[in-house]
């Protein structure tokens, strides 16, 4: 079996960066994206494992773009782990209702991994 893709989103580039280098080192294919726009397109044209989508960005913030990916027939089966640096819990309540599978607080490195490992168990348990 090759490498799970996972699709990481988010609009400040250096996080990407740092989380593209730490995803691959744990053996992940990584694509990215800056913007709301761009990770629709990509999840289309990829069709990644797994998306990793911030909350907060300036086109469409990461409520939107998990409301869509799930209302699309082609991309509504791929978990969503969404994270955000804010601290209210009307977001964990308004990320499961658009689909995620799980929400997370910045800053996350370490949980990212273990939330992503936790997410393909599952999805290995159930096949």
């Amino acid at each position: 079996m090759g490498k799970k893709k996972v699709l990481f989103v988010d609009d400040e580039p250096m996080i990407v960066k740092i989380m593209k280098s730490r995803l691959e080192a744990n053996n992940y294919e990584v694509f990215t994206a800056l913007s709301g726009q761009e990770a629709i397109e990509l999840a289309l044209g990829q069709k990644p494992d797994l998306i990793l989508l911030d909350i907060l960005m300036p086109d469409l913030n990461g409520y939107e773009v998990c409301g869509r990916l799930k209302s699309n027939p082609r991309t509504k089966e791929i978990p969503v782990i969404m994270f955000t640096a804010l601290q209210e819990d009307e977001c964990k309540e308004r990320s499961e209702e658009m689909g995620a599978v799980e929400i997370i607080r910045k800053p996350f490195v370490g949980d990212l991994v273990r939330a992503i490992r936790k997410v393909f168990e599952q999805e290995f348990s159930s096949q």
